[in-house]
């Protein structure tokens, strides 16, 4: 609700405020409510180097013997 108002950017340029009181509460706002967002968006099953190794749809078994033949 808060984005779709245009809230999140008014947030976000509270964060160059020269109070530093007002800083501090926006950055806590915004790790509170929508870091926590992007870090869930991005939790994909990576490999041992940190690179994402793709989906994962429960299949390990090869192709048939002489693959497939559709039609």
């Amino acid at each position: 609700m808060v984005d779709d108002c245009g809230g999140l950017d008014k947030i976000e340029n509270l964060q160059s405020h020269d109070n530093n009181e007002i800083y501090k509460k926006a950055m806590k706002l915004l790790e509170k409510y929508w870091l926590e967002d992007e870090e869930e968006e991005h939790n994909f099953q990576d490999g041992v180097d940190g690179t994402p190794q793709g989906f994962n749809f429960g299949s390990d078994k090869p192709p048939p013997p002489g693959g497939f033949k559709f039609g």
